[in-house]
Parts: C-alpha cells; structure tokens; sequence
C-alpha cells in the first residue's frame, strides 16, 4: 500500500479550509495552518511533500510562507502552489516571483486541484535533473540556479548555465568549439566560433573561482579541470 503525501494547507477562509480537507483527504494526508506563524511552524518540525498556499491573509500572505520555503536548501525543491481570489497576471508573475511553481484561482474546481498536486507531486518521485557539486558550486539543472560556496545564488543566462552544465557533465575533457556549439546552438548554422569564445569569457568571468578552473585548450576547445 502506497504512502500518501503529505499536504500542508495554509488558508484562513472556515469555508475553504473544510472544502479543501473534504476534497483532498481521501488522497492525501493533510495538514491545515491558519497563520504564517503556525504553518512555518509546522514546516519546521514536519516533512511535506507539497505546499497549498493562500495569498491573502489576515495581516500577512502566503508569499511569506513562500519565501521561507524557497530561502531553504532542503526544502526548496518542494512544490509550492498559490491559492488566490486574485486573478491578474500582474498578481500571478508576483506569485511566481516568489518562487510558487504553480497558481490557481479561486473559485477552482477541486478535481482540478488533485491533478495538479499528483502532477507536482510525481515529479518529485520522478526528478529529471540532479544537483551537480564541484570545487564547492551547486548546480541545480531542474531550477537552473548557479550557487557558490557562500550560497549566494550567481546569475547566468540560458547559454551560460547550458555551458556550465556541459563543462561539469564533461569533467577533465576537452570540449572542442564545434562540440560546443552543437550542444549550445543545435542547428543553428549563424552562430559561429567567436560566439563560443565570447560566452565562454562571460562565463569565466562570472564564476569566478570555477570560471578559473574553465582551461582554454590552444586550437581545440576549452576543459574544466578537476
């Protein structure tokens, strides 16, 4: 018999508190929290597998419980999905900004709610991307995040994080430019070799330490050395 996973609620409304026991209890095991301070609380002392979150709170929001999660290394791979009456975009890129990974608003229709926490929940079991650690850095393909030793989180763009990704996959090995620009640019016959070089500098530069360790190999390609 397959363990349920573990809701946390937090939502202020009696009424929605009781719909959303009623509706996801026969498939999960669920915990309701009417304030910031319970439910960080409770994420403290419990393992979750997923978070429910009201927005709109009596003085406070659910961005704060959102943030507290996020801010924590071993929680903030966790999904985390917004509950609001407030439907802008405006309101939604807010959520998002906050790190939610996904938002619905109110009025919703409760079977679509358990097939978004299954949908979030499976990948969890199922990760398609695996944290990477070398010379002390973080890599997180699945969040695309850079982070150094200090944790600070480092911003790279798209290209960036795709060729540092590639350089730590291929430890010790020399990436010739035209490997290169097959991995970054498949099939895009613009992009030449100057553009490799130029990306790679911005690279080196902005990950300093690691970026040292990013060796240009003379007429072939560039390596990451151990």
């Amino acid at each position: 018999m397959s363990i349920m996973k573990s809701i946390l609620v937090l939502e202020d409304s009696k009424d929605y508190q009781l719909m959303i026991q009623s509706s996801l209890q026969n498939h999960f095991e669920v915990s309701v929290y009417e304030t910031v301070a319970s439910a960080i609380e409770a994420i403290s002392n419990k393992n979750f597998d997923l978070f429910l979150l009201d927005i709109v709170l009596q003085n406070s929001s659910g961005y704060e419980v959102c943030s507290f999660i996020k801010s924590q290394e071993h929680l903030n791979h966790l999904p985390v999905i917004m509950l609001s009456s407030k439907d802008s975009i405006d309101d939604k890129l807010k959520g998002f900004d906050y790190g939610a990974d996904d938002y619905m608003t109110k009025p919703f229709d409760f079977r679509e709610l358990i097939a978004r926490i299954e949908a979030h929940t499976k990948k969890q079991q199922n990760p398609e991307v695996k944290l990477i650690k070398t010379h002390g850095f973080s890599i997180d393909i699945s969040k695309q995040k850079f982070i150094d030793p200090d944790k600070k989180h480092i911003d790279l763009t798209r290209i960036e994080f795709k060729l540092l990704t590639y350089f730590c996959q291929n430890l010790d090995i020399v990436l010739t430019r035209e490997m290169i620009l097959d991995h970054a640019w498949p099939n895009d016959l613009s992009v030449g070799e100057r553009t490799v070089d130029t990306h790679v500098s911005n690279l080196r530069k902005k990950t300093g330490q690691l970026g040292k360790k990013i060796k240009a190999v003379h007429g072939m390609g560039y390596k990451l050395c151990s």
